[in-house]
């Protein structure tokens, strides 16, 4: 940012230009690390990682080709800290999958009693 200010004659009169996609990710940080909105992402954080960590995640594929979805099978996403917008990928696919993952997870859960 500093380099491509310093080579534009046009900002070079600003002293200071923060990084747009810095200042958003320290936004997002802030709001998902509300009290109320904590604990709910990493309650879907959790299933989601116990989905791919287990033998639901291919029985979540074979819904889906038994479904008829054909290309590319829609994967769970487990978001990483430093990628803020990979939790809103999460969230998203995980209510795309809704229909296939619901009944798979309260079957084992019925099945193992968690």
């Amino acid at each position: 940012m500093v380099a491509a200010i310093n080579q534009t004659e046009e900002l070079q009169k600003y002293k200071y230009v923060s990084c747009f996609a810095h200042t958003l990710n320290l936004g997002a940080e802030v709001a998902t690390g509300h009290p109320t909105v904590s604990p709910l992402i990493s309650k879907v954080r959790e299933i989601v990682k116990w989905v791919k960590e287990s033998v639901i995640n291919d029985q979540i594929r074979q819904k889906q080709r038994e479904s008829g979805i054909e290309g590319d099978l829609n994967k769970i996403i487990l978001y990483g800290k430093t990628r803020w917008n990979s939790m809103f990928y999460m969230i998203e696919r995980l209510l795309e999958l809704q229909e296939v993952v619901n009944p798979i997870l309260l079957k084992t859960i019925r099945m193992y009693r968690l």
